[in-house]
């Protein structure tokens, strides 16, 4: 009786993998000692480049948002009396003056305000002004505000609004009568706060007093009957 011999099957062999060489510990050594030769030749430019791209976001974002608030646009001096327009009488300017001086970065306000009212309540020549241009660009809230006395004290809330280079100033909250509605435009001939705003209106207004009292006496003079001389 004839036994058959049953041969086992063999499995294949599996294919060498392509990244079996890390296995190998000379060959990770050598990888290793290379990236970091590679690092340690290029040091100067890692350092550089880790030092400026911060900076460089920084300033990308700078410029963007500097461009989104439409800052240019908002810096400058806006009065009711500028000099630099042949068509004033058709901007419809406010009657009364007025004058708001802005410097905006990246849509933060900081500048100063005035008009009689502020001329006449405070002791200075202006109050401070800062806020924020608001999302769209064409509008901004700010607060009126100055330190009297070491407090800071807050005037008013305003709404500014700019159309085709006219400025709308208007109360939100606080005092409106120091701050009443006012349509103003850019001066490009000024470029800082006028320190004679408070000054020259001033002197004009007490002028203007000494005028109407003069007046006044004279009319009371004129009025008053004159004496009569008692006869002996």
């Amino acid at each position: 009786m004839c036994r058959v011999n049953e041969e086992s099957e063999k499995k294949p062999d599996p294919k060498p993998h392509g990244w079996n060489w890390l296995k190998k510990p000379w060959a990770v050594v050598v990888a290793v000692a290379t990236v970091v030769g590679v690092f340690f030749l290029n040091i100067n430019a890692v350092l550089t480049n880790a030092r400026t791209f911060p900076s460089e976001i920084r300033k990308a974002t700078d410029q963007f948002t500097s461009w989104y608030y439409d800052d240019d646009a908002w810096t400058g001096y806006w009065t009711s009396e500028p000099e630099a327009y042949v068509d004033e009488a058709d901007m419809k300017l406010s009657q009364f003056p007025f004058g708001l001086y802005m410097k905006v970065e990246n849509g933060s306000i900081d500048g100063m305000i005035a008009n009689q009212e502020v001329c006449s309540s405070v002791p200075f020549d202006f109050v401070l002004l800062s806020g924020h241009v608001d999302t769209f660009g064409n509008s901004a809230t700010v607060l009126a505000w100055d330190t009297l006395e070491g407090h800071d004290v807050y005037f008013a809330k305003l709404r500014l609004k700019m159309d085709e280079g006219i400025m709308t100033v208007e109360p939100i909250e606080g005092t409106a009568r120091m701050f009443p509605k006012a349509r103003i435009a850019l001066d490009p001939n000024v470029k800082e706060w006028p320190s004679e705003f408070c000054t020259g209106k001033q002197a004009a207004e007490i002028k203007m007093v000494g005028r109407i009292a003069k007046e006044q006496q004279a009319k009371q003079q004129t009025s008053r009957p004159a004496s009569k001389t008692p006869r002996r």
